[in-house]
């Protein structure tokens, strides 16, 4: 939801009802009136995922574990994009369009 994120929601409750992976999630009442969750990732977690990723892609390339070409990038980047909220976002708005048009 970007920087400005607050100003996007109607109301926000400051303390979490659940636990994500990494990250807590919060009950918010949208602009228009609606209930939903609001996931919040923990400050620093998507960079201390990256570097463990980096450190462990280079730890694997030097004992040779893989096979030669792109495996170990296309791996990285899946569990790059797990921590990505803004990926997940655009996602879950491409499903709920989806969604829309066949009346569900």
């Amino acid at each position: 939801m970007g920087a400005d994120w607050r100003r996007k929601v109607a109301t926000f409750e400051d303390k979490p009802f659940a636990a994500a992976s990494i990250g807590q999630v919060h009950h918010v009442t949208l602009l228009d009136g609606r209930s939903a969750a609001m996931k919040i990732q923990y400050p620093g977690v998507a960079q201390g995922i990256n570097s463990d990723i980096n450190n462990l892609v280079g730890i694997l390339k030097l004992w040779d574990v893989f096979p030669k070409g792109r495996y170990i990038h296309i791996k990285a980047n899946q569990v790059n994009s797990k921590n990505n909220f803004f990926s997940k976002n655009k996602n879950a708005q491409e499903c709920a369009c989806l969604l829309a048009t066949r009346g569900a």
